[in-house]
């Protein structure tokens, strides 16, 4: 037989009540079982007195989600917070203009090639690398051979994706 829910005041719920799931009349078992399932509170069609708080509740809760989500998008936009993401990369990673000129390396690709810094928009992918980056687009990684600033090769795994950024092209180099 069914009975009807409890009020949310009369015994402690599993978990702290921040929506509502309008159940109407079921028994106990079923009210369990939807608040397993995700329900976050529950109410009784004959006793709507504690709707208007709960639905309070999950439009603050959809608030605090959405100021956290666009605080967590801000931070990704940061260029300090990328910055300092790209160059703790365990891998290298180059960015270079259809032309080859390399736009962008991290702190990896500096060690790597043995110093690239202050060397933006006078190097290019032909100076580092045995292969052009186009050619290397969507062929997954391969074996290439890397020159550092000093003459010397080495051998080293390339791959190379393609970013459109503000409308123009983009060679993106993951190197390993």
């Amino acid at each position: 037989m069914n009975t009807p829910i409890p009020s949310p005041t009369s015994r402690p719920l599993p978990r702290p009540l921040t929506g509502a799931e309008p159940l109407g009349e079921i028994g106990e078992v079923a009210v369990a079982e939807a608040l397993r399932l995700g329900a976050h509170a529950f109410i009784s069609k004959d006793d709507l007195t504690h709707l208007v708080p709960a639905v309070e509740r999950e439009l603050e809760g959809v608030a605090a989600r959405r100021k956290r989500r666009d605080a967590e998008g801000a931070r990704r936009r940061d260029p300090a917070y990328l910055a300092a993401v790209l160059d703790e990369a365990g891998a290298a990673i180059l960015a270079c203009d259809d032309a080859g000129a390399v736009e962008f390396w991290n702190a990896a690709a500096e060690r790597l090639f043995d110093g690239l810094a202050g060397d933006a928009g006078r190097r290019t992918a032909g100076d580092l690398l045995d292969r052009s980056p186009a050619s290397l687009i969507g062929q997954g990684r391969q074996r290439a051979v890397g020159y550092r600033t000093d003459g010397a090769t080495f051998t080293l795994e390339v791959a190379a994706r393609e970013a459109q950024v503000e409308g123009r092209r983009v060679i993106v180099l993951t190197i390993v």
